[in-house]
């Protein structure tokens, strides 16, 4: 599998783990929400009816007893619309679920309300109607069914309170579970992206470091090192390939350069000499004829050799200055898998950009929902101060009536049960207060768990652009490399320049030697121009040497293999 394959799909697996961590945060928030929702539908919200009965029921007592004590006509109107407001609250509390035994209760209760609302209402007639005495005997006769209902009711009061207790305690067990499944979730795709990271590393960087070694020690002008090894079918293993068949072909090049180097410096000084003592013969043409026939014919010879050399010579620095093109073509391409190797790490930044606002917007919703929690015990505060205040009414009460004497007794029935009113509310506020702080509790716990995974994949994001930086590092030392092999090739073509005006020296010398050779019959008569055809022979044969000296020094810091 290639490099891009295996990045590809060790991002896919990471993006799988947060998938699975936000999936299992999801359904475990789902799993809250829907336990919550359930206890305010079948817990929070009936208790409420039900306080509303109470007070209710309270309220059609207290209205009685205060028409039949103040003589008020009116107070009957109100006791027949509570009566009303106590069906509709009756009617509204039984389409609740409940359980089997509440049922029973609920039944039980409404039987009892039927029964004491018959009298109820005919002592409301009696008070409307200005009938106080028999009113007041009526109440008398009826408070035994009141007390039966009302202590039924509180029966199912507290029954629903445990079950509540219950409810709330299930919850709380589902939610511990759900955050032990979260945060393991969350710990296994921390430990398997540390190690996927440190396995891509080692499989990335330990082979690229290799190579930028190796490539170090060629820039520095040391080919002696053996072949890097390999084994891999991906860019990398090409890239070894590649480098390893540069330092080869670089070897060759610079082994053949170095001896054609020594070799025409070697023929230059040979032509330089043979040069002088051609010009110091033709001052002596008469008496050295024979000798500078012998020495033309080996200097035609010499020279052609070294031509035929020479071509040679240029034909290897051609086949050298192909194969570095070659290495740098295949630099470009690795170039080009390392930035669509970049770009995929884009990609995979943004990705985790995106699960890094879902999990924020998260985290939002669940703060709304803990500050809709204390708005509501803001509501059940100011409901507790409300029945602080009824009870101090209800003493103050109290207090006037025991003052009144017996004129104050029926006045002293309404406080007290006021005051057992305000009580029974004040339990009930406080009850509620119990379970809406646990709920808070509950709800902070899954903030600080979401932000938890908030951090998390942030730091992902921030080593995922650590990698992709670390990419552009691999990708710079790549150029680098290429910049060092078109260095290398720019340095053979002008090797093969020289050498082209080295070869069109030679053949010119070749020429030169060639008519000295075939007209030593005429040296006599034109030694002068024989002189003047030795000073060119020199000042080529000078050049020829200067130049085989710079090629020596280019190729001199060169180490390889003997």
């Amino acid at each position: 599998m290639k490099i891009k394959g295996k990045l590809i799909s060790s991002y896919v697996v990471v993006a799988l783990l947060v998938l699975v961590v936000g999936v299992a945060g999801i359904w475990g928030m789902g799993q809250i929400q829907n336990n919550t929702r359930l206890l305010y539908r079948n817990r929070v919200e009936p208790l409420g009816v039900m306080t509303e009965i109470i007070q209710t029921g309270e309220n059609i007592s207290v209205q009685l007893l205060l028409g039949v004590a103040e003589e008020n006509p009116t107070r009957g109107s109100d006791a027949s619309n509570a009566l009303e407001v106590m069906d509709i609250l009756l009617e509204r509390y039984s389409e609740f679920n409940m359980e089997a035994d509440e049922r029973i209760l609920f039944d039980q209760m409404v039987e009892q309300w039927n029964t004491y609302n018959v009298q109820a209402a005919e002592n409301a007639r009696l008070v409307s109607s200005g009938s106080f005495e028999q009113a007041a005997r009526g109440i008398d006769t009826a408070g035994n069914d009141f007390r039966a209902f009302r202590d039924t009711l509180y029966q199912l009061r507290d029954g629903s309170l445990v079950i509540a207790e219950g409810d709330y305690s299930n919850g709380e067990s589902a939610f511990i579970w759900t955050r032990s499944i979260i945060f393991f979730i969350a710990i296994g795709a921390v430990v398997l992206a540390i190690i996927l990271g440190v396995v891509m590393g080692r499989y990335v960087g330990s082979p690229l470091k290799k190579i930028a070694t190796r490539l170090t020690a060629i820039a520095q002008g040391d080919l002696t090192q053996d072949e890097l090894k390999t084994t891999r079918k991906d860019e990398i293993g090409e890239l070894t390939e590649s480098m390893n068949m540069m330092q080869e072909d670089l070897q060759a090049v610079i082994r053949s350069v170095s001896s054609a180097a020594e070799r025409v410096s070697g023929a230059s000084e040979a032509l330089t000499q043979s040069s002088l003592e051609v010009r110091e013969g033709s001052e002596q043409i008469a008496s050295t004829m024979q000798e500078l026939s012998s020495g033309s014919e080996t200097q035609a010879h010499t020279v052609s050799t070294l031509s035929e050399k020479m071509e040679d010579f240029l034909k290897r620095i051609a086949e050298a200055n192909e194969k570095t093109e070659l290495v740098s073509e295949d630099s470009a391409t690795v170039i080009e898998k390392t930035d669509d190797g970049y770009k995929m790490m884009e990609q995979a930044i943004n990705q985790m950009m995106k699960i890094d606002s879902i999990v924020n917007d998260a985290v939002k919703k669940v703060s709304s929902l803990e500050q809709r929690s204390n708005q509501v015990s803001k509501l059940v505060d100011v409901i507790q101060d409300i029945a602080e205040q009824t009870n101090l009414l209800a003493l103050n009460a109290a207090i006037e009536a025991a003052r009144a004497g017996e004129h104050g007794s029926g006045f002293a029935v309404v406080a007290d049960e006021v005051r057992k009113l305000a009580e029974n509310v004040s339990d009930s506020v406080r009850e509620i207060t119990t379970i809406i702080q646990g709920i808070q509790g509950d709800t902070k716990e899954v903030v600080l768990a979401l932000e938890n995974g908030y951090n998390e994949v942030n730091m992902g994001t921030v080593q995922m652009a650590q990698t992709g930086q670390n990419f552009n590092v691999i990708n710079d030392a790549i150029k680098q490399m290429v910049e060092k092999i078109e260095y290398v090739t720019n340095t053979l073509s002008d090797v093969t320049s020289e050498s082209v005006l080295i070869n069109t020296s030679i053949e010119e010398i070749a020429s030169v030697a060639q008519e000295s050779a075939a007209g030593i019959e005429e040296t006599a008569a034109s030694s002068e121009q024989s002189a003047s055809s030795m000073n060119e022979i020199s000042a080529s044969a000078n050049t020829l040497a200067e130049l085989a000296e710079s090629l020596g020094k280019e190729v001199s810091h060169f180490k390889t293999i003997s």
